[in-house]
């Protein structure tokens, strides 16, 4: 098991015991490329849980939509990576295929 696995396995357990009303909610879920449909499904359940109105006009659905889109926006890029004057190493050392590499696949 993972460092963050038992992380989580700890919180989860904390906010069960406290009966903490909460919501699971991951960065990939929204920037997975799932497509749209996965993206508003979790939209509407974040929601839900908030007890806010789900987003119904088409405007703010074409917002949102554009927002999470995965080719138009990133948590970096990679101009900001190469600013690291050891992002290969570091790509080489720490980079996989199960948590991603700082630029490409191919480091």
């Amino acid at each position: 098991m993972l460092w963050y696995e038992r992380a989580l396995r700890v919180h989860r357990a904390i906010l069960e015991r406290d009966r903490v009303e909460h919501i699971e909610l991951t960065y990939r879920e929204l920037f997975s490329g799932a497509g749209w449909p996965a993206q508003r499904a979790t939209l509407d359940r974040l929601f839900d849980f908030l007890g806010v109105s789900r987003l119904s006009s088409p405007a703010l659905l074409d917002r949102a939509r554009a927002a999470l889109d995965p080719t138009r926006h990133r948590l970096n890029f990679a101009r900001t990576y190469r600013l690291i004057p050891n992002h290969r190493e570091l790509d080489e050392l720490l980079g996989s295929a199960e948590h991603g590499f700082l630029l490409d696949p191919t480091p």
